[in-house]
């Protein structure tokens, strides 16, 4: 009933942040933290996972709107969107 993503590398937290009304600053955001939140207009769940240098999020939404879930997350991640906040 879920659909479940990995983001991760240099860009993960920018990516979350572009759809996601929450502060993913290092210092907001820990490794083991969780938030529940919109991203656009999906209710999903997020949290930063423990260990590696690189940032690696996790992601869980409803299966019905996996497919825009998908489309909104490669969009954000597309390398021309960069915003370079984080």
């Amino acid at each position: 009933a879920r659909s479940y993503f990995r983001i991760s590398g240099a860009g993960a937290r920018e990516v979350l942040a572009k759809i996601s009304p929450v502060d993913l600053s290092s210092q907001a955001f820990a490794p083991g933290d969780f938030r529940r939140s919109r991203t656009a207009q999906v209710a999903a769940a997020f949290w930063l996972e423990d260990g590696g240098e690189e940032d690696s999020f996790r992601l869980v939404c409803f299966r019905s709107v996996g497919g825009y879930m998908f489309q909104l997350l490669a969009g954000a991640a597309h390398p021309q969107s960069a915003v370079g906040v984080y």
